[in-house]
């Protein structure tokens, strides 16, 4: 049947531990900053979330400093609200996990030369999606030139990332969503080549992949998709296309 959604109007909640506020959440997506004196934290509306599907969400500590060591120290609460459909009351649930770091006096020289390149891959997804947004913006006011520039200068970034992920021996799903990057921002220059190529095809276009990237959901059962879009498709994910795709064509 179609694919089943395990979760509805999930809302993802970042109470920090004072002193610990939130710089800022890296996503395009809705986020509400508490209010009141006793309230603290954002809340991001992630929507519904299928059998077997994971996202990647990003927030940003600013973590205070601190005179002596610590071996364990709290920065952050999460919670996870959600009505979970796959019960048989369909019952609000909630999951919590709390956020701690150890603050050495010293840091190893692993520990120093560390580069989370996962975290860098997640940023530039993001940075991307804005890219496309402004370019979309300057290709709907007519400023073609202006737009491919703004793609170019992406385009650019995952070239460099690309790079990056394969000498550090990056996950395979980091460098194929990379590659995903790319392949979605020469499609976007090719669309802003001329007005009659955006206001053709480029502009649905442009739109469809900054939310599959938005989204981190690059599949759609009611069209046939290239391999590279099933970049964020899990184990699960993979099953539900196959069967959603076979609804469709029964249907």
């Amino acid at each position: 049947g179609l694919p089943p959604v395990a979760a509805q109007n999930v809302p993802r909640r970042s109470a920090p531990r004072a002193p610990s506020p939130v710089s800022r959440v890296v996503t395009r997506r809705k986020v509400r900053e508490a209010s009141g004196e006793q309230s603290t934290g954002v809340t991001c509306e992630l929507g519904d979330l299928y059998a077997g599907e994971s996202l990647d969400f990003l927030v940003e500590l600013t973590v205070p400093a601190r005179d002596a060591p610590v071996d364990s120290e709290p920065l952050a609460a999460l919670s996870l609200d959600f009505v979970n459909i796959r019960a048989r009351d369909a019952s609000l649930e909630r999951l919590d996990e709390a956020l701690t770091i150890a603050r050495p006096a010293e840091l190893s020289a692993e520990q120093s030369a560390y580069e989370c390149v996962d975290l860098e891959a997640q940023l530039l997804r993001e940075e991307t999606v804005a890219a496309m947004e402004e370019a979309t913006r300057l290709a709907d006011a007519h400023d073609l030139a202006a737009a491919r520039q703004e793609l170019e200068r992406v385009r650019q970034q995952t070239t460099v990332m690309s790079a990056k992920l394969c000498e550090a021996g990056a996950a395979q799903e980091q460098i194929d969503l990379i590659c995903h990057l790319q392949n979605d921002v020469a499609t976007l220059s090719e669309g802003v080549a001329s007005e009659s190529v955006y206001h053709k095809g480029g502009r649905l276009r442009a739109k469809n992949m900054q939310m599959n990237h938005m989204q981190q959901r690059g599949w759609s059962p009611a069209s046939e998709m290239e391999e590279e879009v099933q970049t964020y498709s899990k184990a699960g994910k993979s099953r539900m296309k196959a069967k959603s795709k076979a609804w469709f064509s029964s249907a």
